[in-house]
């Protein structure tokens, strides 16, 4: 259910958009798979800290082994963010969170996703 809200969401978001062909998405601690529902012409960019995760996704243009502590990217660098059951997991939530809204561009937008709302 909370993954459907996300996804119209994005879909509405994209939609008010004129996306040009490089539009770059960041789907952080994306694993294997992603489950949101991207623009067509958009750069998906999939983050994990777990190779082995990133070797079986074939959903992203690009899978990049790394950790939402330390992010990899220029900052400013995402039009979109993408977060989904994983800010629960981490170490120092705080840090991650201040990694992500660094990456997004201005006017960028972050979608967090978590099952325990007291995880933030």
């Amino acid at each position: 259910m909370m993954l459907d809200r996300c996804n119209e969401f994005l879909n509405r978001h994209f939609s008010e958009r004129d996306l040009v062909r490089d539009f770059k998405v960041l789907e952080a601690g994306g694993g294997s798979v992603s489950h949101f529902s991207m623009p067509r012409d958009c750069v998906l960019i999939s983050l994990d800290i777990e190779l082995g995760q990133l070797l079986r996704n074939v959903a992203a243009d690009y899978c990049v082994q790394g950790d939402l502590h330390a992010l990899p990217f220029v900052p400013e660098s995402m039009d979109a963010v993408v977060c989904f059951n994983v800010i629960e997991h981490l170490v120092d939530p705080r840090q991650a969170l201040a990694q992500l809204v660094g990456a997004l561009k201005p006017g960028g937008v972050i979608i967090l996703g978590c099952p325990i709302r007291s995880s933030l």
